[in-house]
């Protein structure tokens, strides 16, 4: 058996938390607090790995979700926004994540992940992986145990 074979072999789950408008977001010119907060928010499963994908909710939608969705509890979170500052604790902590990703670009103009989201996860317990810091990596769960594995790419020249 091929390792791609192995692939197609996984138990893969994924439930939308998440879709549509909120009530109360504000709208304006260019990026808003609405349009992020009418991200697709997913609980993604695979095998024993579970993780949160909340696209860029804002702290107005990560409340609204507390309240309406079904429990989303996962091993790794995703930071939402790329892990820009407006982030609710709250949410954060009710994910149960022990493992923070940001998902941004290696020197991007937003400055993200934010320093706050990254004590936010510091403080949660959660281990930061970031691949605006060039890193690759692989979390998993395996026999109950969560693992990660980071590696350092070559920077941009």
């Amino acid at each position: 058996s091929s390792a791609a074979s192995d692939v197609y072999k996984r138990q893969v789950e994924l439930r939308v938390l998440h879709s549509g408008a909120v009530t109360g977001s504000q709208s304006g010119e260019g990026e808003s607090g609405a349009e992020n907060d009418s991200s697709v928010v997913l609980h993604a499963c695979v095998d024993e790995t579970t993780a949160v994908l909340p696209g860029d909710i804002e702290p107005l939608g990560q409340q609204v979700m507390m309240a309406t969705s079904p429990p989303m509890r996962a091993h790794i979170l995703k930071m939402p926004h790329h892990g820009s500052s407006r982030q609710d604790e709250t949410w954060w902590a009710a994910t149960g994540a022990r493992v923070a990703i940001a998902s941004a670009g290696e020197r991007n103009t937003h400055g993200h992940p934010s320093k706050s989201a990254l004590r936010l996860a510091s403080r949660l317990g959660m281990r930061t992986l970031r691949t605006d810091a060039g890193e690759s990596f692989a979390v998993w769960v395996e026999e109950g145990r969560l693992h990660t594995r980071a590696a350092r790419l070559g920077g941009l020249e």
